[in-house]
């Protein structure tokens, strides 16, 4: 035990408390059963995107942007009011498509089969077309937050990170097999 004393410590303190460690952590969410007791309602998967990014570790950017992507082309799919959108909706559809397969690749999102993504449709197009393929996504992404995000909410977040932790390569990086969690000097019996 260390002989230092409560004043030692409190001059080594931070000056600053916003430090995550000292940092106030929200209250519980509480939640009720059909009985009425309270219990504190815990969740092991993200509902905010700002977990989700957490939650990905390295593919957070990945999986927000797969989540993004998969919400506007949902929305494209339902076909909005053509008055919701700045192009017409099956030009909005491609040109989503393509940078939506484009980010995949270049934010590193993984595949369940392991094999590598084949050269998005974008790396084949002049630069005149692709820049238009880029701006015409980029207008669909914002007419889509101008329509309150549709399709974007807890459910959508937790298939997107389901999907991310069944990948090989996000278990293989960041899931410790089971055998590890077994006691390395075990006696013999």
């Amino acid at each position: 035990m260390s002989n230092r004393s409560l004043r030692t410590i409190r001059n080594g303190a931070p000056e600053h408390r916003d430090e995550p460690a000292l940092a106030p952590y929200p209250a519980p969410h509480w939640a009720t059963t059909r009985d009425g007791s309270a219990y504190v309602h815990i969740s092991v998967f993200p509902r905010t995107i700002d977990e989700l990014r957490k939650l990905s570790r390295d593919y957070g950017d990945a999986a927000v942007a797969e989540t993004h992507w998969g919400c506007v082309l949902t929305w494209l799919m339902h076909e909005p009011h053509e008055t919701d959108l700045s192009n017409p909706c099956r030009v909005a559809m491609v040109a989503t498509h393509m940078v939506h397969e484009h980010d995949r690749i270049r934010l590193g999102w993984p595949r369940h089969d392991e094999n590598p993504w084949n050269p998005p449709t974008l790396d084949y197009l002049s630069p005149d077309v692709r820049e238009e393929a880029e701006r015409v996504a980029a207008e669909t992404l914002s007419d889509w937050e101008k329509a309150g995000k549709p399709y974007m909410g807890g459910t959508k977040i937790k298939r997107t990170y389901l999907a991310l932790v069944s990948c090989p390569d996000f278990s293989r990086r960041y899931v410790r097999p089971i055998n590890d969690n077994e006691e390395q000097n075990e006696p013999d019996c």
